[in-house]
């Protein structure tokens, strides 16, 4: 990755799945589904049952691409 491409990753916020899910038109259940089955890349923080998912929505939609390509 370029470092013009890792200042611009900086800047991007993080969202949660709830964000993910309205994005892409489906349920906040069926995202986490996708991140267990490796579909879609997040990082999961917190510990315990204080868990949560975050994504990057530039690496989510290079994900779907990926899906739509093959």
């Amino acid at each position: 990755m370029g470092e013009i491409q890792q200042i611009r990753m900086m800047d991007e916020p993080w969202v949660n799945a709830q964000a993910i899910a309205k994005h892409l038109g489906v349920s906040a259940v069926h995202v986490r589904t996708m991140v267990r089955r490796g579909l879609l890349p997040a990082r999961n923080m917190g510990m315990g049952k204080r868990r949560f998912l975050l994504f990057r929505l530039s690496e989510v939609n290079a994900a779907v691409d990926r899906a739509k390509a093959s």
